[in-house]
């Protein structure tokens, strides 16, 4: 996909430590998937888990520009406290953060028979189970929701980091695939909303911003 990034406005990156509603109509957002519900609206979503793509579809589809999803989706991560969607034994589905967002068109569990665990595909590391974003879509059907898929690398050496090859590269965070992003775009200044050093990626997040000479300043 075409990675470049359009805009006049400052570059606001929100992740998942915050929680709390805000208007952003003066900025470029990006933010991850997790993070959706808080926010009015966001020029880039990206999201890893399946789960969470199919509840950003289902509640949140009017909140993006372009919502980025890996050739590769991760899903192993389903009901329950790490994603915040929690299935009760009556069946119901209940979003802990916004009950009122509560769908869910599909169910990650009907995909599981298509997953493949970690390994190399297109050349790629993928550290987790996974299934192709074109096995997803022929129920999904992206097309319909303006989601676009990108190259997913996942990696622990910043050397990998520094590659220009097109491919988006993280280490467990959807935040450093938006920050891999920006250097390709050769942003030099962004602020922030919830990318917190309370986060187990921080010390990650933070070398990054580093390595590629991203100056940040929080909200």
């Amino acid at each position: 996909m075409d990675l470049k990034l359009k805009t006049n406005k400052p570059i606001l990156v929100v992740g998942s430590g915050f929680s709390e509603k805000v208007n952003t109509e003066d900025f470029f957002v990006l933010c991850s998937g997790k993070c959706l519900y808080s926010l009015d609206y966001a020029d880039v979503v990206v999201s890893l888990d399946l789960i969470r793509i199919i509840h950003n579809i289902s509640n949140f589809r009017k909140k993006w520009g372009i919502h980025l999803v890996p050739h590769r989706i991760t899903n192993e991560q389903w009901f329950g406290s790490s994603s915040g969607i929690m299935q009760r034994r009556s069946g119901e589905v209940v979003y802990l953060k916004s009950p009122v967002h509560s769908l869910m068109f599909w169910r990650p569990d009907e995909f599981i028979h298509l997953n493949k665990p970690k390994g190399h595909f297109d050349n790629l590391s993928i550290c987790c189970d996974s299934l192709s974003y074109e096995e997803a879509n022929e129920t999904i059907n992206f097309s319909k929701f303006r989601v676009k898929k990108f190259l997913r690398e996942d990696t622990t050496s910043y050397n990998d980091f520094a590659i220009k090859d097109g491919v988006l590269r993280n280490n467990s965070s959807s935040i450093h695939l938006i920050l891999n992003l920006l250097w390709l775009n050769k942003v030099e200044k962004i602020y922030t909303l919830g990318v917190t050093e309370d986060h187990y990626s921080w010390d990650t997040t933070k070398r990054l911003m580093d390595m590629y000479n991203i100056n940040y300043e929080r909200l």
